[in-house]
């Protein structure tokens, strides 16, 4: 699936479901948050505002992606550009790094590009 029509769309259930249950993530700050806190801490709020039409998004895209294989494990690099007013964390030129465990059963779920 690819994330980034209902990222922009601000759709918490397709976003929900495209991610795996056990899905961690640690910022650049070592905050750690599970999906279900991800969902409400940075998601959910940035959701109601698109769908209240108060933001949008203006650039939301990934670039110079890279997936290496390390048996089943995928680790996938890339840049990130978002920019969504008036949020002032935002915009944004961002690296990111996932990682899939195992690949057999999260590819098919993730699209990166």
């Amino acid at each position: 699936m690819n994330v980034r029509r209902p990222s922009v769309a601000g759709d918490t259930e397709m976003i929900a479901n495209s991610m795996a249950n056990d899905y961690i993530q640690t910022d650049i700050a070592g905050y750690v948050q599970n999906k279900t806190a991800w969902r409400n801490e940075y998601f959910k709020p940035l959701a109601e505002l698109i769908t209240a039409g108060k933001s949008h998004w203006e650039a939301f895209d990934k670039k110079d992606i890279q997936i290496r294989m390390y048996g089943e494990t995928a680790i996938v690099i890339g840049d990130k550009v978002k920019k969504m007013p008036p949020i002032r964390i935002f915009p944004r030129n961002l690296l990111f790094l996932s990682i899939l465990l195992p690949v057999v059963r999260r590819v098919s779920r993730a699209r990166f590009n």
